[in-house]
């Protein structure tokens, strides 16, 4: 799995970066922005900042087993 920053201090932004990963490995984006901003991605899971450890490390073990929800 992958984990995310939506907003990445180079040209390509974790927008741009989302959808070509998220074809090959799951992705778990973290954003201090809105979750809309996440909407229409095919992201595993979006979790807002600051995110508390336990729901990272669940969303994170939900990616690598296949179990849960996409979104």
């Amino acid at each position: 799995a992958i984990i995310l920053d939506l907003r990445l201090p180079r040209e390509e932004d974790g927008i741009a970066l989302a959808g070509p990963l998220a074809s090959r490995i799951p992705v778990i984006v973290l954003t201090g922005a809105s979750l809309s901003a996440v909407k229409g991605l095919p992201v595993f899971r979006a979790l807002r900042k600051p995110c508390p450890a336990p729901d990272l490390l669940k969303a994170v073990e939900d990616a690598v087993s296949g179990n849960g929800n996409r979104g």
